[in-house]
């Protein structure tokens, strides 16, 4: 793998190509401290991975170069600060696949223990699907309509368009999965709950879904729906690409929840993919976003090609058709 590191500040890169030296099958092949000279060594010498930090000036723009023109995956790496969490939603919008904190980094004394694990990531990000279970679903018609949303790569961006179109009333209670690090899911969350004017928390282990509401599942652990409806966490399977796994969620309703609405947006990889297609089996709603609008079509078009998906649509029209859906399940 050939990486390429792009951080303001030196001490950080020297520090990230001292985590690793050790790593056989890693190279860096550049290093930038600009974003201007970044993006044309990047059109020269294209590397596999780029690790760009969250405060560097011209980041968003340089990420979605990299990721829309080049194909270039693009990874953050923040400390952990107000400042770095602001940014890093711009550059997740943007496309990043990832974020990596790395406290203290810019001094070049950063705990770089994370690297090599989320180096690992983006190497199986299309690799295996996780096993579905198939049993006997147990409705209760009691409890409120689920709509459940996966999203990766470009995800907050996708998320704020969806939640934006739902109306204040909506009939169901949303569970969501992106893929981000732990130390940023409150902070998205906060995000996604000031600019769409829905409300979104974190979810905590026994909450009872309300209708009306949103919950980011991201601690680190995988969140699933339990029998008597409350939401739970698991850390199985433990060699899922990522923590939380969307098929862990998806497969979860499967078996413990009411037909509600699925959707499986924007993201590099197959998470998701294979749920989505166990949920249509037993009568959701289920939905993947088009390519034209994807920042990249790996999940959505997995989705397709497994005749997961009920509809493929454009993001402007995925809240829309969910919040009609949601009325039909209802009706």
């Amino acid at each position: 793998m050939k990486l390429a590191i792009i951080h303001g500040a030196l001490p950080a890169i020297d520090a990230v190509r001292r985590a690793l030296a050790g790593e056989r099958d890693i190279t860096v092949l550049w290093s930038a401290s600009d974003s201007g000279r970044a993006e044309d060594r990047a059109r020269h010498e294209r590397p596999d991975v780029a690790l760009v930090g969250a405060a560097l000036e011209g980041a968003a723009a340089l990420t979605r170069t990299l990721s829309e023109e080049l194909g270039c995956p693009v990874m953050v790496i923040a400390e952990d600060s107000p400042a770095a969490r602001s940014s890093t939603f711009d550059l997740m919008s943007a496309g990043a696949v990832d974020v990596l904190v790395l406290p203290g980094l810019s001094g070049g004394v950063g705990d770089l223990a994370g690297l090599r694990a989320k180096l690992a990531i983006l190497r199986r990000l299309s690799g295996r699907e996780l096993p579905v279970r198939r049993s006997s679903p147990t409705f209760n018609p009691s409890r409120p309509v689920l709509v459940a949303l996966g999203a990766s790569t470009g995800g907050p961006h996708a998320l704020a368009a969806v939640l934006a179109a739902f109306p204040a009333t909506l009939a169901a209670a949303v569970l969501i999965v992106q893929h981000i690090d732990p130390q940023f899911s409150e902070g998205m969350a906060q995000w996604l709950s000031r600019t769409t004017g829905f409300p979104v928390e974190l979810a905590t282990p026994g909450a009872r879904p309300r209708p009306g509401a949103a919950y980011v599942g991201a601690v680190g652990q995988h969140m699933v729906v339990e029998p008597d409806g409350s939401l739970g966490f698991t850390n199985r399977p433990r060699d899922a690409a990522h923590r939380p796994s969307i098929d862990v969620l998806f497969t979860s309703l499967v078996r413990r929840a009411r037909p509600g609405v699925a959707a499986l947006l924007t993201g590099m990889g197959r998470d998701g993919a294979a749920g989505l297609a166990a949920l249509r089996t037993v009568g959701w709603r289920t939905i993947a976003q088009d390519e034209a609008t994807s920042v990249v079509y790996g999940m959505p078009k997995a989705a397709v090609e497994m005749r997961a998906a009920i509809y493929v649509l454009p993001l402007d029209q995925i809240g829309p058709a969910i919040t009609r859906l949601v009325g039909e399940l209802n009706s």
